[in-house]
This record gives structure tokens, C-alpha cells and sequence, in this order.
């Protein structure tokens, strides 16, 4: 199995994004201040995939690290959002400059997702009630909209959302105190949540869509937890427990939808076939380090997989990395 490191960034992160056309590769992550001489800062590095070069990069200090980075449907802005902050910005990687700024004033910032490229949809909560904005920005004369949601039960924490465009559709997601998962769909016409699926025995951590299909990774509370469930018509397909998985941080979805490869917090990643949810290949990360693999993307092909590991303390190093797949 060859492991290829991806170069040029400082601290390492653990959000990866794979741009629309497949051709770029995007990490988020940056540092907390740990001793006097290290300040807070967020980093934003592109890779081309085919070069592994680095083609566009940003760090601002002052802030912490980023926590979410998603691409807009034509890979030509990038948007990210720095945990604790009520802000998500648009960075324009072709001209280098951030063009936008979100605020989403006392709201806590759960998820956001590019509806075209110049509107996103942001998950919120605030004062124990959730929140979807249609945010619109640039030349977009479109009407924002915002919607409360009503929730499958009161003892809920909105947890992500994901956009389905050729449905005109978004997916909602949140984690109860019993234990589970529940997973709703909403048209871009409507107000209303369909909490059409409970996904029981798992509190999720991550979510991945390709190929039509959803795979929710989290855990139990003993073991791993991975659920597939499909976009049309929206429903559940499977759920397992590997017993090698302690906890599933990261989750991603192969192209072709035949796998889903999942990180965990024993510096490992795993490849699932889909149709089983049984390991197809293992590997793990290079070297000893503190943290698990945090982040996971399957690149154009599922021979090709991301995967990255945010700097631990002291002088820890991050990994990022490419791996192809026997």
C-alpha cells in the first residue's frame, strides 16, 4: 500500500473536502494556544490531486481552528466556519480573498451547506430551538428564508445537514439522549422536517453522501456504529457495530457507492464494502502520534483515499495524507 504525505501546512486539521470536480483536495484545521509562544490561529490548504501540489493556502491567527469546510457546487469558493465563532466565511480560492462574511449573530453554528454558489444553508441552534437559514450573498436576489424545525422529540441536539440538489432536498440530522439518530429530509418549497428515519444505537459523529447513499458513523456507547441509508426513496438500509471500532470520528463514501471508509481513535482507517458494512482493507497511519485519524475522503476513485491527523500537543506532528489501496 503506498502512503503519499500531502506538504505545506503548519498545524494539519481534521476537516477534509473533496472540490465537485474531484481534482482538489481541501483541509481545515489550524491550532489552539497551548504556552505563551503559540497564538491561535485557522488554516485552509488546496491540494491538485494529480500533482500533489499545494494551489492555494490561508491561515489567519486570532481565531481557532477550523471545524467545517464545505466547496460551493462549481469548486470556485470554499466556506468554512472556526468553532465557537457565529460566522461562516467565503473564501474565493481562484482571486485569494475572502468576499463574504455570514454572521449569524447568537445562533450556535451546527452545519452549513452550499445550495448554489451564491446561497448556503445553515443548521443553528439557539435558546433550546433549531434553525435552517437559506442565506443568499454576492449578486443573489433571492429571499432569505428561515425555518424552525420541529423536533422528533424535546430531547434532541441538531447535529448536521447535507444537500441534495437534483432533488432540490436537504437532510437533517440529529442526536437524542436515548441513543439514537434521527434523520429527516426537507424540500427547498417546504418548512417542515420529515423525520422519516430513527436510526437506534447510534449517536453520530460524522456523515458522507456519494452515489446516492448516506453513511452515518458514530458510536453506541461500547462499540463503533456505522448506518447506510438511501437518499430516494429516503430510507434505512443497514446499521453494524464493528467491535474492532471504538468510536467512528470521520466518515466517507466512495464514487461508485461500493464502500465506506471510517477513521477511528486508534490512528486507523478502515474501508467497509457497503453491501456487508465488513472490512475490506485496513491500514493505519504512520508513526506513533496521540490522536486518532480524524479526517477521511475517498478521492476520485475508491483506490484512492484521504486521510489526516490534526497536530497533538506539545510538538506532535500532523499527518495528511494520500493512500492507494491494493
Amino acid at each position: 500500500m503506498e502512503q503519499v504525505p500531502l506538504c505545506g501546512y503548519q498545524f494539519g486539521g481534521a476537516n477534509l473536502a473533496l472540490s465537485p470536480c474531484q481534482k482538489l483536495l481541501a483541509m481545515g484545521g489550524g491550532d489552539t494556544q497551548y504556552g505563551p509562544r503559540r497564538a491561535e490561529a485557522s488554516e485552509i490548504i488546496v491540494w491538485e490531486l494529480a500533482t500533489r501540489s499545494t494551489v492555494w493556502y490561508r491561515m489567519e491567527t486570532g481565531r481557532g481552528p477550523v471545524d467545517q469546510l464545505r466547496w460551493s457546487p462549481d469548486g470556485s469558493l470554499i466556506g468554512s466556519h472556526v468553532a465557537g465563532w457565529s460566522t461562516i466565511e467565503i473564501y474565493d480560492i481562484q482571486v485569494d480573498a475572502r468576499i463574504f462574511q455570514l454572521d449569524l449573530g447568537n445562533h450556535i453554528i451546527s452545519d452549513f451547506r452550499f445550495v448554489t454558489r451564491t446561497a448556503v444553508l445553515v443548521a443553528t441552534m439557539h435558546k433550546g430551538h433549531c434553525f435552517l437559514h437559506w442565506m443568499n450573498f454576492g449578486d443573489s436576489t433571492d429571499a432569505a428564508k428561515v425555518s424552525e424545525i420541529t423536533l422528533p422529540s424535546q430531547e434532541c441536539s441538531l447535529h448536521s445537514v447535507l444537500r441534495d440538489p437534483s432533488l432540490r432536498r436537504s437532510y437533517v440530522f440529529v442526536n437524542d439522549y436515548e441513543g439514537c439518530t434521527w434523520a429527516g429530509w426537507i424540500d427547498d418549497e417546504s418548512s417542515q422536517v420529515n423525520w422519516d428515519c430513527r436510526v437506534p444505537g447510534v449517536l453520530m459523529n460524522a456523515v458522507g453522501a456519494s452515489a446516492g447513499l448516506i453513511a452515518l458513523g458514530g458510536s453506541n456507547g461500547k462499540t463503533g456504529a456505522v448506518a447506510v441509508l438511501r437518499q430516494s426513496p429516503f430510507s434505512l438500509v443497514k446499521i453494524a457495530n464493528p467491535r474492532s471500532i471504538k468510536e467512528i470520528n470521520a466518515v466517507s463514501v466512495s464514487c461508485c457507492g461500493g464502500f465506506i471508509a471510517v477513521s477511528d481513535d486508534a490512528r486507523s482507517v478502515r474501508v467497509l464494502d457497503v453491501d456487508s458494512l465488513k472490512e475490506s482493507v485496513g491500514m493505519r497511519s504512520v508513526g506513533e502520534r496521540i490522536a486518532g485519524v480524524i479526517g477521511v475522503a475517498f478521492c476520485a476513485t475508491a483506490k484512492q483515499l484521504a486521510y489526516s491527523q490534526a497536530c497533538g500537543f506539545g510538538d506532535v506532528p500532523a499527518v495528511a495524507e494520500i493512500a492507494t489501496l491494493p
